[in-house]
C-alpha cells in the first residue's frame, strides 16, 4: 500500500515538473518570438522607407487597438527605430559587399563591417 502511494506522488510530482518545464520553454519561445517579430518589423520598415514619424503613428494605432498603453507604444516605437537604424545600415553595407569592397586579404572581417557600420552612424 504504501508503494502504490509512494508511487502515486512521484507520479504527480513528475507531472508538476513536465508542466513548469513546459511554461519554462512556453515563455522563452514567446519571448524569441516577440524578438524575431521586432527585427521583422525594423527590416520591413527599413525597406519600405518610412519615416520614424509614420513608424510612430503606425505603432500608436497598432499598440492602442490592441490594448496596449501608451508607455507601452512609446517602447516600441522607440525599439523599432532603432531597428530600423540597424536594417538600413545592414542593407547598406550588404549593397557595399555586392559592390565589390573587400579588404586587403580579399575578404572582410568582423571588425572592418562593425568599423563601417559605425562610422556609417
Amino acid at each position: 500500500m504504501a508503494m502504490l502511494q509512494l508511487e502515486k506522488e512521484m507520479t504527480a510530482e513528475m507531472q508538476k515538473q513536465r508542466e513548469l518545464l513546459n511554461r519554462e520553454h512556453e515563455d522563452d519561445l514567446q519571448r524569441e518570438l516577440i524578438e524575431h517579430k521586432k527585427s521583422f518589423l525594423s527590416q520591413l520598415a527599413a525597406i519600405s522607407n518610412m519615416t520614424k514619424d509614420e513608424v510612430s503613428r503606425l505603432v500608436s494605432e497598432v499598440v492602442t487597438d490592441s490594448g496596449g498603453s501608451s508607455k507601452e507604444a512609446k517602447k516600441l516605437t522607440k525599439e523599432l527605430k532603432t531597428g530600423m537604424e540597424h536594417a538600413k545600415t545592414d542593407m547598406a553595407l550588404d549593397e557595399e559587399d555586392e559592390d565589390g569592397y573587400s579588404n586587403s586579404s580579399g575578404s572582410e572581417d568582423e571588425d572592418d563591417r562593425d568599423h563601417r557600420r559605425r562610422r556609417k552612424r
